[in-house]
């Protein structure tokens, strides 16, 4: 299929938006979708030809000054607030059902889901709380440490991977269909997930660290067993998970790792993950517009992408996991 039929015909999934994290903390909470200065706004959605977005409520590591589950509450509901503006244009989705009916109706379908599992604040009964207001993925960690397990940057001694908790919240979220992202995890904790989840399991915005040495990209060896699980990696458009040298991250480069990825484990566990407003760099490759651009790129540099391409793979494991 060409590339501009494909994406007339198959939702177009960006897997982490931090916008609405940046509506509430530089937008005064405001319920228009996008900041000024940011990568992402209505507009640009349209123009980028985005359908669906895994809208990040995004947390900072635990400290003794603020409850992580009521920062998250409050994402949720100004993202209630900017739907119900925006009732036209944007529908709050929590299955594949409701993502193709939203795409049918020409809105971009917002699906909630939260980075870093400090949300659970320890008590993984708030999982399922979760799940019933319509979370469907979470990233496990952040940057450091919390009660599952440990982020890239977490750098004390004997870290480890995931702990008992965190094994019983991969195990949970099974359970309950919700999907677990390792973009954020070490690698000790990637290794436990691969041993515990039952299921595909995703990497939402990380690239291969054979072509950019970020501690947040993947090894080879890591990509090979999140394909073997059925698991799909979204490709971060952001700088410097790009190049080494963040100056010279290009589109080219991006479709660098798609092809890299693709040789090494098949195009079918590629998609899309921008990291767009989730970085201090203004700008990353050609804004939202890049992604449509990306699948077009690829099917031009050569690598198999099955029928839906990149930009579908992501939605494949989402009906797998989620209904």
């Amino acid at each position: 299929m060409k590339p501009d039929n494909l994406l007339a015909s198959v939702p177009v999934l960006d897997a982490h938006i931090d916008t609405l994290t940046k509506m509430l903390y530089f937008n005064e909470g405001k319920t228009v979708y996008g900041i000024p200065g940011g990568h992402v706004n209505l507009d640009r959605i349209r123009k980028g030809g985005v359908n669906v977005i895994f809208q990040v409520h995004w947390l900072r590591d635990r400290n003794s000054f603020y409850s992580p589950l009521q920062e998250c509450f409050k994402q949720y509901r100004l993202m209630l607030r900017t739907v119900e503006r925006y009732a036209d244009r944007l529908a709050v989705t929590t299955s594949s059902r409701e993502i193709t009916a939203a795409h049918k109706a020409g809105k971009v379908a917002l699906v909630p889901v939260i980075e870093n599992g400090v949300v659970l604040e320890g008590n993984i009964d708030n999982l399922e709380i979760l799940h019933r207001l319509g979370f469907r993925e979470i990233g496990l960690v952040w940057q450091g440490r919390n009660e599952i397990g440990n982020g890239n940057f977490e750098k004390n001694p004997g870290v480890g991977g995931l702990s008992d908790f965190g094994i019983r919240v991969v195990r949970e979220m099974n359970r309950l269909r919700m999907l677990v992202d390792v973009s954020h995890l070490n690698e000790d904790g990637f290794w436990d997930v691969a041993e515990h989840c039952e299921g595909p399991f995703i990497a939402t915005h990380s690239n291969a660290r054979e072509l950019c040495r970020n501690n947040r990209n993947l090894w080879d060896d890591q990509i090979v067993a999140l394909a073997e699980a059925g698991g799909v990696v979204g490709m971060n458009f952001a700088p410097h998970f790009v190049d080494d040298d963040p100056k010279k991250a290009s589109l080219s480069r991006v479709v660098d790792h798609v092809c890299h990825i693709a040789n090494l484990v098949g195009a079918r566990h590629i998609g899309i993950g921008t990291d767009y407003d989730g970085t201090r760099r203004r700008r990353g490759p050609a804004a939202l517009r890049g992604v449509p651009e990306t699948g077009s790129r690829v099917a031009e540099a050569g690598p198999p992408t099955g029928d839906h391409g990149i930009v579908g793979e992501l939605l494949r494991v989402f009906k797998q996991v989620c209904g």
